[in-house]
């Protein structure tokens, strides 16, 4: 990368836990702008994982992120964004959060 003029160094961070969701990384009322949840006996994960995973990097100097989540989600509603329906939504909301 250096002969292409990159002169910033490159680090990666892994904050992978398998089998996690979405939503362990929002907090619960983000989780409601896509979705009514109301009557379901969901976990009161309120970004659990966020605050384990992302906020100690927070104050990093940092060019980009790469969000990869895997396959937890596939059995749940893939809906839109603009819809605000589903993982479309959720994904867009993560990053507004």
């Amino acid at each position: 990368l250096a002969e292409r003029g990159m002169t910033s160094p490159i680090g990666i961070i892994d904050t992978a836990i398998g089998g996690q969701r979405i939503e362990e990384f929002m907090s619960n009322s983000t989780i409601a702008v896509c979705s009514n949840r109301s009557g379901e006996n969901i976990p009161w994960w309120d970004a659990q994982l966020y605050g384990q995973q992302v906020l100690p990097f927070v104050d990093l100097t940092v060019e980009g992120f790469v969000w990869y989540q895997g396959e937890n989600n596939m059995g749940g509603v893939k809906g839109n964004e603009r819809a605000n329906v589903g993982y479309g939504c959720m994904q867009r909301e993560l990053v507004r959060e």
